[in-house]
């Protein structure tokens, strides 16, 4: 699998499956101000402007669990995760 760069194209599909993503902060304490990491999050489409209670109207997002909304972040590319392996009968 490639990490595909969100300027080329997003998540189509509204599986709530999470995906793995490049992520940069902005305003932390290292010297250029960001931090870059690999995390989990689940793409949000932008929705219909009726569609359900959680319709964010027409804003795509990322949904991070347990991130702290109030740090600003970025995300540059996204990749599906792997299929998880199969499991054997008599455990893992």
């Amino acid at each position: 699998m490639e990490w595909i760069s969100v300027k080329d194209r997003l998540p189509e599909d509204k599986s709530w499956d999470p995906y793995l993503v490049v992520v940069q902060t902005h305003g932390g304490l290292l010297p250029d101000g960001c931090y870059r990491h690999i995390d989990l999050a689940t793409f949000m489409p932008a929705g219909e402007p009726n569609e359900k209670e959680f319709d964010q109207g027409n804003t795509a997002y990322w949904e991070f669990d347990g991130r702290e909304q109030g740090i600003p972040f970025f995300v540059s590319h996204w990749m599906p995760l792997p299929k998880l392996p199969e499991l054997v009968r008599n455990g893992l």
